[in-house]
C-alpha cells in the first residue's frame, strides 16, 4: 500500500515506511479515555521506541498503575498539556516514570509536550526519575502544575547523575522537592540548564543533593510559595561536595512570607561551592 502526502512536491511512501515515522500510544491500544487502564499498552509502547523510532502520545489522558521504564534513548512529543500520563495505582512510593540507566550515560533524549500527574496521593518518589541523561533536551514536560490544583506528586523532577542536560518551559508542583539534582561519578554529574519554568508551593523548588557541579538557574524561572526554601544546597541525595551554582538576574525568589530560606546551604563537604548571582 501506498502513501502520499497532499503537498507539492510529496513522493509516494509505503505505508509500512510511513508508519516508521513516529509511533503513537494508540498503535499499541492505549484508550486515553481517563478510564481504562493503560499500563501495558504504554509499556509496550515504550519498549517499541529507540533513538531511531520515536513515539507520539496524541492528546487524552492515559492511565497507568506502576512505573514505567524506559532505559535507553528515544524521542517522545506529546500536545501539550493535554497529552497527559496519569497514575492511578495503588503503591504511593514509587517513581512514575524511570528513564535512563545507573550503569552508563545515555545521550540525546528529547522529551517534549507532556505532564505526568497522580490520581494517587503520593507519599514518596518522584513524578520523573531521569538517570544519567547526557545531552538531552527536555521541554514543556510538566510535573503536574497548578492547573490541575491536584497535590498530589511527592517530588517532581529527579536528574540523577546526569550531564549537559536543558530543561526548559517546565512546571513542577508536588509535596515534596519541585526539582531535585545530584552527581554519581565523574562522568555524570556536571551541568543543568533551567530556564522558563517554575517550581511553586513545593517544599522545596530545587535541591542540589550531592556531588553536582554548574546547575545554571536561568531566565524566566520562578520558585515561589515554597514552605522550606527556594534553592537547598546539601548532600541529602549523594553524600559528596557541590560545586558551582549560577543564579541568572532573571530568576525570581518569591516566598509570599511563607518561605523559612530563599537559599539554604548546607554541604560541609563542598569546601569550594561557589553561587554566583548576575
Amino acid at each position: 500500500v501506498k502513501v502520499k502526502q497532499p503537498f507539492i512536491g510529496s513522493v509516494e511512501r509505503s505505508l509500512h515506511d510511513k508508519n516508521n515515522d513516529t509511533i503513537s500510544v494508540k498503535d499499541f491500544g492505549a484508550k486515553g479515555d481517563g478510564i481504562t487502564d493503560d499500563t501495558q499498552a504504554l509499556q509496550n509502547w515504550l519498549n517499541a521506541l529507540s533513538s531511531k523510532v520515536s513515539g507520539f502520545i496524541p492528546s487524552g489522558n492515559y492511565i497507568f498503575k506502576q512505573t514505567l521504564r524506559k532505559p535507553d534513548t528515544t524521542v517522545i512529543t506529546g500536545c501539550g498539556s493535554s497529552s497527559m500520563l496519569t497514575y492511578a495505582g495503588t503503591a504511593t512510593d514509587i517513581d512514575l516514570l524511570d528513564f535512563g540507566v545507573s550503569s552508563k550515560n545515555t545521550d540525546k533524549w528529547v522529551l517534549k509536550n507532556f505532564l505526568v500527574n497522580s490520581d494517587t496521593k503520593m507519599t514518596s518518589g518522584y513524578a520523573m526519575h531521569f538517570r544519567r541523561f547526557s545531552d538531552t533536551f527536555i521541554d514543556k514536560v510538566i510535573a503536574e502544575g497548578m492547573d490541575l490544583q491536584k497535590f498530589n506528586l511527592y517530588h517532581g523532577y529527579f536528574f540523577d547523575g546526569c550531564h549537559e542536560v536543558w530543561l526548559t518551559h517546565f512546571q513542577s508542583y508536588c509535596q515534596g522537592n519541585g526539582i531535585s539534582v545530584c552527581g554519581r561519578d565523574g562522568q555524570s554529574n556536571v551541568d543543568l540548564y533551567l530556564s522558563n519554568g517554575y517550581a511553586n508551593f513545593c517544599n522545596n523548588g530545587i535541591v542540589i543533593g550531592g556531588g553536582f557541579g554548574g546547575l545554571f538557574i536561568g531566565n524566566g524561572v520562578e520558585l515561589l510559595g515554597n514552605a522550606n526554601t527556594g534553592l537547598t544546597v546539601d548532600q541529602s541525595l549523594n553524600n559528596q561536595g557541590n560545586r558551582e551554582v549560577i543564579i541568572s538576574s532573571g530568576c525570581c525568589f518569591d516566598g509570599i512570607l511563607s518561605t523559612i530560606y530563599d537559599v539554604l546551604i548546607n554541604a560541609p563537604q563542598s569546601p569550594s561551592l561557589q553561587i554566583m548571582i548576575n
